[in-house]
């Protein structure tokens, strides 16, 4: 289905678990291309960009789940690490 949204963020997630981040990226990226308010794929792109060492892409991404959805409790967590990698990344 290639205008489903969520299908994108599945087969992100799967490239992701596979080590195919850069692939992965693209995969989120449609899936809010299709939907710009869906909150698990600002999450997931989140994670796959910090896991490339873009804390502060990562960071906007994961601040954008949580407006989307407050109560999303794994962007929650994903933001205060990323907030927190930061931080300690900048020195005391």
């Amino acid at each position: 289905k290639p205008d489903d949204a969520e299908a994108h963020n599945n087969l992100g997630t799967a490239l992701l678990n596979k080590g195919q981040t850069d692939e992965a990226i693209r995969q989120f990226q449609e899936a809010l291309r299709l939907n710009p308010d869906y909150a698990a794929a600002y999450n997931n792109a989140g994670i796959a960009l910090a896991s490339k060492g873009e804390v502060a892409a990562a960071i906007s991404l994961f601040q954008e789940a949580v407006r989307l959805k407050p109560d999303y409790a794994q962007a929650r967590d994903n933001l205060a690490r990323a907030l927190e990698l930061k931080r300690a990344s900048a020195g005391p």
